[in-house]
């Protein structure tokens, strides 16, 4: 009972799951655009990761180049799924 007077909710709407929750904000994952934290979105935790538009999927396309290259699976195969990883970072 101390905790509703506190928190002063009756009921806790789900959570937007178009919403990712970091430390340096909150981004849409829709609308690609990084907003403040607030109460009204409701959200309990965060992932420990600044949002960076620079970034990049450089490092992970790299090690996939390389594990593929362990394997012996072909060039044109990692290079096909290498430009789809590429794309869906871009998403």
């Amino acid at each position: 009972n101390t905790m509703k007077g506190i928190v002063g909710v009756r009921k806790w709407d789900s959570q937007d799951p178009k919403l990712l929750p970091l430390h340096n904000g909150v981004f849409n994952l829709i609308t690609k655009q990084l907003s403040p934290h607030c109460p009204g979105n409701k959200l309990t935790w965060i992932l420990p990761y600044d949002y960076n538009p620079l970034a990049t999927c450089n490092p992970i396309l790299d090690w996939l180049f390389q594990m593929a290259k362990n394997e012996g699976i072909g060039r044109s195969v990692v290079t096909d799924r290498k430009r789809t990883l590429r794309l869906k970072c871009l998403l």
